[in-house]
């Protein structure tokens, strides 16, 4: 495994290259964790693939699809600027990193866990560039967004859609965060309506519990043909 670091914008792109041509899973986050990753895929048995992270994310800001008040704490500051980052994610972190692979790239996914999952699932929305998404406890309880992806499909119809969530993140007075199961079981309807092979899996624990583990299983899911 070959890993090359470098640094755009302020933010931390590492570029983990399996020696071979394989699917490349970009992963959003908030610190950088791509060996943790890497070790629980393996231990699952997930086909092989390049991993591309980028951390440093301005996180509230730059994954928020539109501005919104506060949800989780009066700190949040959702500004809605995902499409801008999305932009730059394309320009500063796609093609440089498929340069450096030599075009051993079979497919891409783009994969993301909390607030980095639902904007996974908002940029299938809006570009062609992913075949697979990953949500893993995805901030689907954003305000709207439900809603959003009901009167707007996928630019590109994934081939898999991996969605998940705490079986104890619901237990919660907060009046969006509490519908975070229903609305994760919504979405799969709704894409399995649209001829997408998807799951949607519960996971032991709160949202904060095993978060490798869970971006794992959703990435040996997307890259496990059925």
């Amino acid at each position: 495994m070959n890993i090359a670091e470098t640094c755009r914008d302020g933010k931390v792109i590492r570029v983990y290259d399996c020696g071979h041509t394989a699917p490349v899973v970009y992963d959003n986050e908030y610190m950088e964790n791509g060996q943790a990753i890497l070790e629980k895929c393996a231990q699952i048995g997930c086909p092989e693939f390049h991993l591309v992270t980028v951390s440093g994310i301005n996180w509230d800001s730059d994954l928020s699809p539109w501005p919104s008040e506060p949800v989780v704490s009066a700190q949040d500051h959702f500004t809605g600027e995902a499409d801008g980052y999305l932009k730059w994610l394309q320009a500063e972190v796609i093609v440089p990193a498929e340069k450096s692979l030599a075009g051993r790239c079979t497919e891409r996914v783009l994969a993301g866990y909390s607030m980095a999952g639902m904007f996974a699932l908002y940029a299938a929305c809006q570009t062609d560039l992913f075949d697979c998404i990953v949500s893993a406890s995805g901030s689907v309880w954003y305000p709207g967004f439900e809603a959003y992806c009901r009167t707007h499909d996928p630019v590109k119809k994934p081939s898999a859609i991996y969605l998940s969530l705490g079986n104890r993140e619901t237990r919660t007075r907060n009046r969006y965060m509490k519908t975070t199961e229903t609305v994760c079981g919504n979405l799969q309807e709704l894409y399995l309506q649209q001829g997408i092979r998807t799951t949607f899996e519960l996971n032991e624990g709160n949202h904060f519990r095993e978060p490798d583990l869970r971006l794992a299983r959703g990435i040996s899911f997307v890259l496990h043909e059925e």
